[in-house]
């Protein structure tokens, strides 16, 4: 959650948890909140209680003037009528951009996330070169990304990305539509060579039959691009992550609240 001034709100931590151990929550910055749900991922429930007490706390908290445009995507956690109502009656105007349209008109996704991701990964390296290699666990989670968030001109990012994004300033022509022009060009490539897309599918399947069932989920929980296996095998690792990066339009696709 960043405004228009590249000001960050507290984010939440979402944990696949039904009770948060001891050494996470002691390794929580100040400030920032933790959510849980059976797999990790954002709920209705879980969104609404962010809002609820810990966004509009952090508006009030710093003197923000009401009313304020709150953008989302149109995820169905952020779309609910609990949240609709005290939005309303606490003036956020709730906005959820177009489906499909996050890569040209969502700010984050558009100028934050992607370098997010490489110094990211950069200090993950780093501290696994400062620990003999060791794996990371989810209680360093939160210190590391405060890290690295620390580290990032995170100002300057987000206010390129409004910019970019024809939302501050109101600019619609600041769109970059040209951008749809060559996704279906691309689409209209892949669908002129559907043999080379099948070969590709039968090559990965070959390929993971190859492995270990242990090793295969320790790829897939590494699909991110932060690898915690052994050093041994991440070529391996990358080798699958550039084939499986062909073969599954899902792939790589992170919200990071």
């Amino acid at each position: 959650m960043i405004s228009a001034s590249g000001v960050m709100a507290p984010p939440m931590i979402m944990y696949a948890y039904k009770r948060i151990p001891a050494t996470i929550t002691q390794n929580i910055p100040k400030g920032w909140s933790i959510g849980t749900s059976d797999r990790g991922w954002m709920t209705a429930e879980s969104f609404y209680e962010y809002i609820t007490n810990v966004f509009y706390l952090w508006l009030k908290t710093n003197n923000i003037v009401f009313p304020v445009v709150l953008f989302m995507d149109g995820h169905s956690s952020h779309l609910t009528l609990p949240l609709s109502n005290f939005c309303r009656q606490h003036e956020i105007e709730l906005i959820a951009l177009y489906p499909n349209a996050t890569h040209i008109l969502q700010p984050l996704d558009v100028a934050v996330f992607h370098p997010l991701k490489m110094v990211w990964k950069k200090t993950v390296n780093n501290w696994r070169l400062e620990n003999n290699g060791e794996r990371l666990k989810k209680d360093m989670f939160a210190p590391l990304f405060k890290k690295t968030l620390d580290s990032i001109d995170l100002t300057s990012m987000a206010k390129n990305g409004f910019q970019t994004c024809g939302l501050y300033p109101f600019t619609p022509n600041a769109v970059d539509f040209n951008i749809l022009n060559k996704q279906k060009k691309s689409k209209n490539l892949i669908n002129t060579e559907p043999n080379q897309t099948d070969s590709l599918k039968q090559f990965i399947s070959f390929f993971e039959r190859q492995l270990s069932e242990e090793m295969l989920q320790t790829f897939k929980a590494a699909e991110i691009g932060v690898w915690n296996g052994e050093i041994k095998n991440e070529g391996l690792f990358q080798h699958w992550l550039k084939i499986k990066g062909k073969t599954d339009d899902t792939f790589d696709k992170v919200k990071i609240l």
